[in-house]
């Protein structure tokens, strides 16, 4: 497992959602390389190929080794326009031909999960979706039609495959909460422009209610930059919100014991 200081490949590198600048890019990578030889990115399948390239090019000025750690058969960047034409356009990475310049090394054994689970993920994984549901239905998943409406009071993780059905899914939860949204604007850091917001399709506020469920998306430090008080990709529920800020109890805490965080700005 990474370490809760490792941050997200944007927030290393100073890239604003899928939109880059290609001379920020290289001084940045430059910075990291005054303190370390390679820069490594989990997840590879989920990095955008133009993204890919672009970093390629970066890092070969910057004199920054890279390293790419994941598993083409899991979570692909996904696209909001037409999958089709995507990756049409755009490829995969081991399409590329920066991929012929990596020395590539296959792991085979699993650690993390064993048994009809690990079975089910690895018919999931070659597509044989037909195998993988007996398996999953043994293990205590349940599977409703696209067009089912949500079971009441569940709150358990839902799978779903387009972003419109887990837009729908968010927006009739949210709808559901009791009491008064709350609107909040974003701020972002000194050097964005207006073009840096627009390609990156940051929103202009975020909208909240008590009781909505939130995912953190970046790391939050204490005043002596060493004490992590949130991390990348923690969930929460929002328990209070003033004018200024909004408190969220992250999961797996209870109340009181330092697991609510303050959330001060959006960006």
């Amino acid at each position: 497992m990474l370490g809760s200081t490792v941050p997200t490949l944007h927030s290393a590198a100073g890239i604003h959602g899928d939109y880059i600048k290609q001379v920020a890019l290289v001084e940045n990578l430059k910075v990291l390389r005054k303190k370390y030889a390679h820069l490594v990115i989990d997840e590879m399948s989920m990095l955008h190929p133009s993204i890919f390239s672009q970093l390629f090019q970066a890092c070969l000025a910057a004199d920054l080794g890279l390293v790419l750690v994941g598993d083409f058969l899991q979570l692909p960047a996904v696209p909001d326009d037409d999958q089709k034409k995507f990756w049409q356009k755009a490829g995969w990475l081991f399409e590329s031909d920066h991929w012929k310049k990596f020395q590539v090394l296959k792991l085979t054994t699993q650690f993390r999960q064993s048994g009809q689970f690990l079975d089910a993920m690895q018919c999931l994984r070659t597509g044989n979706g037909k195998d993988a549901y007996p398996l999953l239905k043994e293990c205590g998943a349940h599977f409703l039609p696209l067009a089912s409406p949500l079971p009441k009071g569940y709150a358990g993780l839902i799978i779903v495959a387009t972003n419109a059905r887990r837009r729908a899914i968010n927006s009739a939860k949210f709808n559901a909460l009791k009491g008064k949204a709350q609107k909040y604007l974003t701020t972002h850091d000194k050097g964005v422009t207006e073009d840096d917001k627009k390609n990156a399709a940051i929103p202009e506020y975020v909208t909240l209610k008590k009781g909505a469920r939130v995912r953190i998306l970046r790391n939050l430090y204490a005043e002596d930059k060493k004490t992590l008080l949130q991390r990348n990709g923690e969930l929460g529920t929002v328990t209070k919100m003033t004018k200024a800020s909004v408190s969220v109890l992250r999961d797996g805490y209870a109340a009181g014991d330092g697991a609510t965080v303050s959330v001060e700005y959006f960006a």
